[in-house]
């Protein structure tokens, strides 16, 4: 178990398995230069596949390069986001060319910033960050397993939940970093607001053995323990289901230091706001062009007068 301030905790079991191939990291940015004041934490869950070495090395190796990546990177939290994802992908693929016995190996990637702006997030594969607030468990990135894909044909009548239950393919990952392009990649579009007392859990998918229900209670059971004592009574609530093929599972709980991004977002970019058709276009002209206007028509005026009169005075 690790602590940080009291805020974060962290926790993992092998499952069914003989080795581990999640892994973790947590990065305290506010002390790193190039990083804005005041709270900036990463938080990042990898679950590593690709079998025993490979799973494990693909794991770390994500985890290590977007941590020695981020406080070098530059520009809004997603854009540094996306370029240490790029670091990662391409230190996989330089692995890989190095040792060809582990092609095809591969990641799940969770990488989850806290700062004065909310919440931010990058996710490829199927690895849960969920939201807790007041008593509630809010799912917050997508799933790119095949979940969601069968979901869909059970509404859509085509298949039964029976059938979704034995289907070997549910779990099967469609977007994962390998090296090569990535199909999938969930990256918030803004920041989300935080309060204090929210709690942030971020995991690999083998604490899904539990459903969202229970793990709520637990939360909620645990509210005046530790996060520490928190994240061991869910993963003693996976290992208590006895599932004969538990995966690895990887538990990260976080609860930001004050309350974030409640007051309107600036955007990263300027976006010029568009100019209303009426007085505003009249505004926008220039002063120039006004007056010229102006004379014109005192011309004009002239003119028709000069015509005008000696008609009217025959």
């Amino acid at each position: 178990m690790d602590d940080f301030d009291g805020r974060f905790a962290a926790g993992q079991i092998p499952g069914k398995r003989d080795y581990q191939e999640d892994d973790y990291g947590v990065l305290d940015g506010r002390a790193d230069v190039g990083i804005d004041g005041g709270e900036h934490t990463l938080l990042l869950v990898a679950d590593g596949m690709g079998g025993h070495v490979s799973g494990d090395t693909a794991s770390r190796l994500i985890n290590k390069t977007f941590i020695e990546t981020y406080p070098l990177a530059s520009g809004p939290v997603t854009d540094r986001l996306r370029e240490c994802l790029d670091a990662a992908n391409q230190a996989i693929a330089a692995a890989v060319e190095e040792q060809p016995e582990l092609d095809g190996m591969g990641s799940t990637l969770l990488a989850v910033v806290v700062s004065h702006r909310g919440l931010e997030w990058l996710s490829i594969g199927d690895s849960p960050l969920w939201l807790c607030r007041d008593g509630h468990l809010l799912r917050i990135n997508s799933d790119h397993s095949m979940a969601p894909v069968l979901a869909d044909m059970v509404a859509a009548g085509r298949m039964t939940e029976d059938e979704v239950a034995q289907d070997s393919n549910r779990h099967m990952l469609r977007s994962a970093v390998t090296g090569d392009e990535i199909s999938l990649i969930d990256v918030s579009s803004q920041p989300r607001d935080l309060k204090k007392d929210d709690l942030l859990l971020l995991a690999s998918d083998g604490i899904m053995t539990l459903g969202e229900k229970e793990i709520v209670n637990i939360l909620q059971e645990m509210q005046s323990a530790s996060l520490e004592e928190t994240a061991v009574a869910l993963l003693k609530a996976v290992e208590d289901v006895a599932l004969p093929n538990q995966d690895n599972a990887t538990v990260l709980l976080y609860t930001p230091e004050d309350d974030y991004g409640m007051e309107p977002v600036i955007a990263d970019e300027q976006i010029q706001k568009p100019v209303r058709v009426g007085d505003d276009m009249q505004k926008a002209r220039n002063p120039i062009t006004k007056w010229a206007a102006v004379i014109i028509g005192m011309l004009m005026f002239g003119l028709v007068a000069y015509f005008l009169i000696p008609i009217l005075q025959s």
